[in-house]
């Protein structure tokens, strides 16, 4: 979409390969832990559920990230792989499922983004979406999405 090309240019593929090139090596530019969250993380693990994080980054950047802001701290980390819909589709969350070995029904899916709401929402998952994160509280109450949280460390009191 950047490019304002069709998809079936032929220089897409040269053009996805050098960007995925440079990416690799700049995939932590300009990001960061938002405040509270490892606080959050460790309390929701104190309390003994198990956390994950499901991106549509690709599966070993998404590791390489998670790995470098959080140690160890998450159960699974999963990214985009081959053949597998990314979020909104709920592929990815069911994947992620099943490695923990969780039901839906016993999962909640924390987000900060229409997508994420879509995601949770195609999974039938209970979700939380923070106002704080890539849109605003009225950018997200008007495109329908609910179940926001404008303070992070409140979903701790959300989930119990």
């Amino acid at each position: 979409r950047a490019l304002k090309c069709e998809s079936d240019d032929p220089r897409l593929d040269n053009i996805f390969k050098e960007f995925m090139s440079f990416y690799q090596n700049h995939c932590m530019n300009e990001t960061y832990v938002y405040p509270s969250m490892m606080n959050i993380i460790e309390e929701l693990k104190n309390r003994g559920y198990k956390v994950a994080v499901v991106s549509n980054k690709a599966d070993y950047l998404a590791k390489k990230i998670i790995k470098n802001y959080f140690g160890d701290i998450f159960d699974i980390v999963i990214g985009a792989r081959d053949n597998v819909p990314i979020k909104p589709a709920p592929d990815l969350v069911y994947l992620a499922l099943k490695e923990l070995d969780v039901e839906s029904e016993n999962a909640y899916f924390i987000g900060d983004s229409q997508p994420d709401c879509e995601t949770a929402r195609n999974a039938g998952l209970k979700y939380f979406i923070f106002t704080d994160g890539f849109r605003t509280r009225q950018f997200l109450e008007e495109n329908g999405i609910d179940n926001l949280i404008d303070n992070r460390i409140d979903i701790l009191n959300y989930i119990k």
